[in-house]
């Protein structure tokens, strides 16, 4: 299912996010409806520059909140922590900067993970285009963002430093609020129902 329709970007550029701003999520069903058994709040405590610390926590409905886990990303799209090991890119944000549509960027990575020496591999960035979003995002229906599609390998603790796994993810992020409002893996979709400051 169509998250956004194809549209001209903006000559701006992507707003950046404002700590206290906090974005909830739900899953799409088999249906192509949010499923409301289940939210993700992401609350965004710091900014700084292109780097932001946001704490993560799941909300079943009628029950208590799981504990927030801390996060922290890059633009909005790149995870610096990833199942406790950490990840340093190597000229992200030039590579951003001179990425047009339909465009991709190789991005030098350092994984480094309890128990095993820094490992290098490669990130890539592909910048999709621009356009507005779907309905279907309903805490954000009919708003500019632009499309990016992240591919990043990394390991797990069970096997540090082998790049078994693989994070491949396309974010819609927010022209204004320059934070996703919806993300599409190989195994479902989130979208915002809503947004607070």
């Amino acid at each position: 299912m169509a998250l956004y329709r194809k549209a001209e970007c903006a000559d701006a550029a992507l707003a950046s996010p404002k700590a206290g701003q906090s974005f909830d999520y739900l899953l799409l069903a088999s249906d192509g409806k949010p499923d409301r058994s289940m939210a993700r709040r992401q609350t965004l405590r710091a900014v700084s520059g292109d780097l932001v610390d946001y704490s993560e926590a799941l909300i079943p409905v009628g029950k208590d909140s799981f504990p927030p886990e801390p996060r922290q990303v890059r633009m909005g799209i790149l995870p610096t922590t990833i199942l406790g090991g950490s990840v340093r890119y190597e000229g992200a944000a030039a590579a951003m900067e001179g990425l047009r549509p339909g465009t991709s960027a190789e991005i030098p990575i350092t994984e480094t993970r309890a128990g095993s020496p820094p490992k290098p591999a490669v990130a890539t960035l592909t910048f999709v285009g621009c356009g507005l979003s779907e309905p279907i995002v309903v805490g954000a229906a009919n708003e500019p963002v632009r499309v990016f599609h992240v591919k990043l390998p990394y390991s797990t603790s069970e096997k540090p430093g082998e790049f078994t796994r693989m994070i491949d993810t396309e974010f819609l992020v927010s022209q204004s609020r320059g934070w996703p409002i919806a993300e599409r893996t190989p195994s479902g979709t989130l979208v915002l129902v809503a947004n607070a400051e």
